[in-house]
């Protein structure tokens, strides 16, 4: 086949040459003013040559498609330029030498010099410039720039895109843009000897650009061939391929015939106009393929479903990427049912939509439950959720194996359902593991009549529970249940769960969980800024103690003093433990507070005269860090008999032995103890001889009202004749007026304690 580029390929070569042998034989001839422009024009007609070799390697490998390989890669420019400047001197017995140089070369002998690179600055300051000649009485210097062309990019442009083979052999010159200056070629030649050495090198120069012509022709003729034969390669490959295509297309055919016997399948245009169902999908929806044909989708939508689902779904294929969701449909009598969708954009040969098909199945038997029931509320809105979970299900793992357990929860799942009334609402339980059930339900309105149905329904759906026993593997189970519900929240599943969790904290059975996860979004930032007091507190030494008086009640007057920890923020408001304390608990300060605590109280006793109490919990106790630092005080302390540790009863105390280690060692150095909050929560009469304090300190809640309630009085009065048999001074709290503190003299405690007697106050 004639080929067109290659002909003018040749026909220019043989011009370039033959304009070549003209110029060097019509300079011969020509006076020194004329020799000068011939030599302008013979060395711009050498450039041009030698750019049009370059050039045509360059059209030859990138127009041509041929892939670069370690034997070809010699014929690009960066191989051959330096022989064919190394040729062209040698030709001229080094009269003319010709550099194709660069700032950033591939090969070393490129590398520009400092004149060569004041000229590349000449060309990027006037790159209107073609050329820049300079010459004296013996040498002409001519210099031409070259820019990267479009084909250039090929092997200068990003990195990344380079060819293989260029990457492996140069790791310099790339991240050229289109009219960038790559370099120059830099001319050198002879003023008095290049004409009769072109003269006596006539003939030669005639032979070797015959010979270069012969040399070249070869070369194209070869690429030529090879470039046929690999379009031969390439026509065989495609025919492979379309007959792998065709019978691929055939095997797509057959495999959507069989996907549309069990599955719910449609197609429709670019613009979402349903151009064909199957089957499946009219069974389904209700609707005959003539209803549904030329339709939209927009007749199965349900309203529940939001916007938002729908803009993601269509923003989705449109951007020629595959759709996957759950979606909740209508059925042509307006009861709803949901499919796991799968819409397939289909495109034509220009890589444009065509068309889309979509398939969708059944998700109630092929999901899990818990993704299951997230989709549906994720696509749907005005939903009832009631989350159910059986009660101390974390204490039935522990006593039942996990089989137990797990036939537990199936028996459950199976008879959920009817533990609730008729006509609740709810149609389906979700099982999500770890004693966890889900119902929903559509809410109708939010009126009272509504509200008080579904509280009415859970109530019953309890009760009934509550009469229900399991009979599993010889075992009897009475299940229990606790009720998180929510209605219509944005965060349904979230605000569910949050509110399982506060009614196991807090044992309840039954909580509307209505806006818990932004509560507890606030609650986390509200802790965030605690954190944030504390650090800031602990830096600037805002950490302080006051000191609450403790009355002597025989003699009224202050007998000792109670340490309590206070934080000033930074607009000097003094802040209560209450406050802080927990919070510093889980943040990893609370250790930082205690250590600045106990130094406060040894720099009162080092101060002060009175006794002075501090308070210490079994975490303190617990931590070897804090109990040294204690240590090391209390071994350099002076006062130690002035000083009082009250200890606050905990349910978390287990180690009672580094518990009565701790009392053992205070207590030989003379320091006494105390048990603080007594009658309260853990507190009991054994533990109370194990620790043998020297003071009770009767709880606040038994004192405040020990005036008007006789019950209170009564158990005071046991604490206190206690305490007298075992010889242990005992302690009033919470005294906050006069009434209180007759009672508390008349029944004999010892000490008072309270804001009636004096309030805490810095020292």
């Amino acid at each position: 086949m004639f080929n067109k580029n290659l002909f003018v390929l040749i026909t220019g070569i043989f011009l370039l040459i033959a304009i070549n042998i003209f110029y060097i034989n019509s300079s011969i001839s020509q006076n020194q003013n004329i020799r000068d422009n011939v030599i302008l024009e013979e060395v711009q007609s050498v450039s041009a040559f030698f750019k049009s070799f370059r050039k045509t390697y360059q059209d030859i490998f990138v127009e041509q498609h041929i892939k670069l390989t370690e034997e070809n890669i010699q014929f690009l420019p960066v191989r051959t330029s330096n022989k064919l400047s190394q040729n062209l001197s040698d030709f001229l017995n080094a009269k003319i030498i010709l550099r194709t140089v660069s700032d950033k070369p591939r090969n070393k002998i490129n590398q520009a010099n400092e004149k060569e690179i004041s000229v590349m600055k000449e060309f990027l300051d006037k790159p209107e410039k073609e050329y820049i000649l300079n010459h004296n009485n013996y040498i002409y210097k001519y210099y031409e720039p070259l820019y990267i062309t479009k084909n250039c990019l090929k092997c200068h442009g990003s990195k990344e895109e380079a060819p293989k083979i260029i990457k492996e052999n140069y790791k310099e010159a790339y991240n050229y843009e289109l009219g960038d200056l790559r370099g120059i070629i830099s001319f050198e030649i002879d003023k008095h000897s290049l004409m009769s050495v072109l003269e006596k090198e006539n003939q030669v120069s005639i032979f070797y650009i015959t010979a270069n012509i012969i040399i070249l022709t070869t070369i194209i003729a070869f690429l030529y061939y090879k470039m046929y034969r690999n379009n031969q390669k390439n026509e065989k490959v495609l025919t492979l391929k379309n007959n792998y295509l065709e019978r691929k297309y055939i095997e797509f055919s057959q495999f959507l015939e069989a996907v549309g016997q069990s599955e719910i399948l449609s197609k429709t245009d670019s613009k979402g106009i349903i151009t064909y169902v199957n089957d499946k999908f009219s069974e389904i929806s209700g609707y005959s393929k003539e209803e549904l044909i030329g339709q939209s989708h927009n007749v199965l939508r349900h309203p529940d479903v939001d916007d938002k689902v729908y803009k993601l779904m269509w923003s989705t294929i449109t951007h020629k990427k595959v759709y996957r969701g759950i979606l909740k449909n209508k059925r042509k009598d307006g009861t709803s049912y949901h499919v796991d969708c799968t819409i397939v954009p289909i495109l034509n040969e220009n890589s444009e939509i065509k068309e889309y098909i979509a398939m969708r199945h059944y998700v109630e038997d092929m999901m899990n439950h818990t993704s299951m029931l997230l989709d549906i509320l994720k696509s749907s809105k005005n939903l009832v959720l009631m989350l159910v979970k059986l009660d101390r299900y974390e204490e039935l793992e522990e006593f039942y194996t996990k089989n137990i357990t797990d036939i537990i929860e199936n028996k459950f799942m199976s008879k959920s359902l009817a533990f609730l009334p008729p006509n609740s609402g709810f149609r389906r339980t979700f099982m999500l593991g770890n004693g966890e059930f889900a119902f929903i339900q559509e809410v109708k309105s939010e009126d009272k009549d509504f509200l008080e149905k579904l509280q009415s329904t859970i109530a019953e759906f309890q009760e009934n529970v509550k009469k229900t026993k399991f009979i599993v593997e010889g075992y009897k189970y009475d299940p229990e249940v606790i009720v998180s519900y929510v209605i219509g929240s944005e965060n349904l599943y979230e605000d569910a769960k949050l509110g399982l969790k506060y009614l196991v904290k807090n044992r309840l059975s039954l909580v509307e969980a209505k806006d818990f996860l932004n509560q507890s979004r606030k609650a986390s930032q509200k802790n965030i800024d605690v954190i944030n007091m504390i650090k800031e507190a602990l830096e600037n030494k805002k950490v302080v103690s006051y000191l609450q008086p403790i009355i002597n009640n025989r003699t009224n007057k202050i007998d000792k003093y109670e340490s309590l920890v206070r934080i000033i923020d930074n607009k000097n408001n003094v802040i209560v433990p209450f406050t802080f304390l927990e919070v510093s608990k889980k943040g990893g300060y609370y250790d930082l507070i205690t250590r600045v605590v106990i130094d406060n109280v040894f720099n009162f006793l080092n101060t002060m005269d009175e006794k002075i109490s501090i308070n210490f919990s079994y975490l303190d106790i617990a931590n070897n860090e804090t109990l040294e630092y204690f240590y090391e005080k209390l071994e350099n302390c002076k006062k130690c008999k002035n000083l009082i540790v009250e200890l606050l009863e905990d349910e978390r105390v287990k180690d009672f032995k580094g518990l009565e280690d701790f009392i053992f060692k205070v207590k030989s150095s003379g320091v006494q103890i105390a048990i603080d909050d007594f009658g309260e929560g853990y507190s009991n009469f054994s533990r109370l001889l194990r620790f043998h304090p020297d003071i009770i300190k009767i709880d606040g809640s038994l004192i405040k009202n020990i005036n008007q309630n006789a019950h209170n009085r009564n158990v005071v009065e046991t604490i206190v004749a206690f305490a007298r048999k075992e010889k242990i001074k005992t302690v009033a709290e919470f005294v906050h007026s006069k009434e209180v503190l007759d009672v508390v003299n008349e029944i004999g405690i010892d000490f008072s304690q309270g804001f009636y007697l004096g309030e805490p106050r810095a020292v």
